[in-house]
């Protein structure tokens, strides 16, 4: 809930100098009220993307729903992110259900995997990412439209290890592997949703099972640019939410 049209704008513009090329995608995730502006300045591998919606099965009033979004020619949408989460306390369940709903209406879902501090204090880290994960493998088959984000909250203002990071990735498309089948294991994208700026990118990107990043407040200064040309170098993908609210882990 930050920035205005003329940031919207903005982005798209330095996005499009930068000449990604066709191996990395790029998804702006922005407020409802900018994305017939956002659509209308996007590009080549340019995507847009809502910053939520909810199920079409009933009326939610002040709620957006897929159906919606795919009448306004947006093909992405984000779902579970910490905000989601933490704040509006919306349930796995819910979650999954929503991304099920997102799927059957033919848009693409960046659904997070959110881990707050307490977990990985009490070392239930990876319970609660696969607990959130099995809710949205028990609701939908498609998973050639599921981008994943591991959203670790806690790291915003603290640091996590490459390693650690790996690890995590390793975990969720391991238990794909082993709970859905290989090719989605293989196919589907996992980034990372923790601290990204100009400084770890590059590091973070090589790892074998990190396929990008979601970007939250860095989308908003030069850093941005910086990495996505980390990107360019390994030919990985990137998306961005262009939000800086961001609560406390």
């Amino acid at each position: 809930m930050n920035g205005n049209g003329h940031d919207v704008k903005s982005i798209i513009s330095k996005i499009k100098k930068c000449k990604c090329g066709p191996d990395i995608d790029i998804v702006i995730a922005v407020p409802s009220v900018y994305l017939e502006l956002a659509r209308k300045h996007d590009g080549k591998n340019i995507y847009v993307a809502a910053q939520n919606c909810h199920k079409s099965e009933r009326n939610y009033t002040g709620e957006i729903s897929a159906v919606m979004l795919d009448d306004l020619n947006i093909e992405w949408v984000l779902l579970g992110d910490c905000v989601r989460r933490t704040l509006f306390k919306e349930s796995d369940e819910l979650i999954g259900t929503k991304a099920d709903d997102a799927l059957c209406e033919g848009l693409n879902v960046i659904a997070c995997l959110v881990e707050r501090k307490e977990d990985d204090k009490t070392g239930k880290q990876h319970e609660t990412i696969l607990s959130q994960l099995k809710a949205i493998s028990d609701r939908t088959d498609d998973w050639c439209g599921i981008v994943l984000a591991y959203q670790p909250v806690w790291t915003f203002k603290e640091n996590i290890t490459t390693i650690k990071v790996q690890e995590m990735h390793s975990l969720i498309r391991g238990w794909i592997r082993d709970n859905v089948d290989e090719n989605a294991a293989k196919n589907t994208r996992i980034i990372y949703a923790g601290k990204v700026d100009s400084y770890n990118a590059l590091e973070l990107a090589e790892q074998k099972d990190i396929d990008g990043f979601l970007i939250g407040e860095k989308s908003l200064t030069k850093e941005f640019l910086q990495i996505i040309n980390a990107l360019k170098k390994i030919k990985k993908n990137v998306a961005c939410l262009n939000d800086q609210d961001k609560p406390k882990g």
